[in-house]
């Protein structure tokens, strides 16, 4: 005859199985719905904050050495946490593939060390649960601490492990498929800077003025990333100084092709001042939001022109 006790217990496992069973298939269900790496790490977050009421649910991509946010639950929480591989400390228990547990019985980080030096304590992690294949950590799910108080490394704990094993070779095979979309958007650009060249290399055979094939290098420009506005300059030596030559987009049009005929001359930008004479002296390209409001831009003296960069 069974006793009340093991009766108990039997029904505790039994439940304890069923909600398992629930929610590893619910797990099928979000990766049925996700076509790529955002949608799989989206559905992922949210499938964890509402199954086992987790906050602060943060999925780490590796890109290199280094694990950047791929996805979190705080939405318009514009943080960016990233932090190396040091292959010790939490590294070490990391690498097992199993859930890691961050907070000691005082609700004290087990590794504030680690956490410090990459401020990474806002997080409140009280659980990182890595994704590992083939020996390789490819991602970690940092999971906070919810409303719901309970024991975070209980049977719980077990689920997480085979959420990570199942969820690990799917994980894989969309950084796959996204590496691959990456570098065909890379070689299509690629296709499509030397296209321009060509075109450019084309005109410079039917073009006998220096003018000439500076309009279309600029209309070019302007094109390939769908500007309102743009300039461009030469460098002159004997005043080091960034002279414009030709503009597109000024409101007064008249102004504007006496500028490009050379009829008028148009502003001059010392070297290192402005945008344009920062991206002279750094040699690289300079990307800003501010618009007219951004101080690093020079204005015309010219009632008739806009700003120039």
């Amino acid at each position: 005859m069974i006793s009340d006790t093991s009766l108990t217990s039997q029904l505790i496992s039994l439940k304890e199985e069923i909600f398992e069973l629930n929610k590893l298939f619910e797990l099928g269900g979000v990766v049925n719905q996700s076509i790529n790496l955002t949608a799989l790490s989206t559905n992922l977050v949210n499938y964890l904050k509402k199954s086992f009421q987790y906050e602060n649910v943060y999925i780490f991509y590796q890109t290199e050495n280094t694990y950047k946010v791929l996805c979190n639950s705080n939405q318009g929480f514009s943080r960016e946490y990233c932090f190396e591989n040091s292959n010790e400390g939490i590294w070490k228990e990391l690498a097992a593939g199993k859930p890691v547990k961050l907070t000691d019985k005082d609700k004290g980080n087990i590794y504030p060390q680690f956490f410090e030096k990459y401020n990474l304590e806002d997080l409140q992690a009280v659980i990182w649960m890595p994704l590992v294949h083939e020996n390789e950590i490819i991602a970690i799910i940092s999971l906070g601490a919810g409303s719901v108080e309970k024991d975070i490394f209980s049977k719980e704990t077990e689920i997480l492990l085979k959420i990570s094993d199942y969820i690990s070779p799917v994980f894989k095979k969309f950084i796959i498929q996204k590496e691959r979309e990456d570098n065909m958007n890379s070689l299509q650009k690629s296709l499509h800077n030397l296209s321009i060249l060509y075109n450019i290399g084309q005109a410079m055979n039917f073009i006998d003025d220096l003018k000439g094939l500076l309009k279309i290098i600029l209309d070019k420009a302007i094109k390939t990333i769908n500007a309102e506005k743009g300039s461009l300059m030469l460098y002159d030596y004997t005043t080091n100084e960034l002279v414009v030559k030709v503009v597109y987009g000024l409101e007064d049009k008249d102004y504007e092709d006496k500028i490009n005929e050379g009829i008028v001359e148009c502003t001059k930008i010392r070297v290192g001042e402005g945008i344009a004479g920062n991206v002279f002296i750094g040699k690289k390209a300079i990307i800003t939001n501010l618009g007219d409001s951004d101080p690093r831009f020079i204005k015309y003296t010219n009632t008739s022109s806009t700003n120039n960069p």
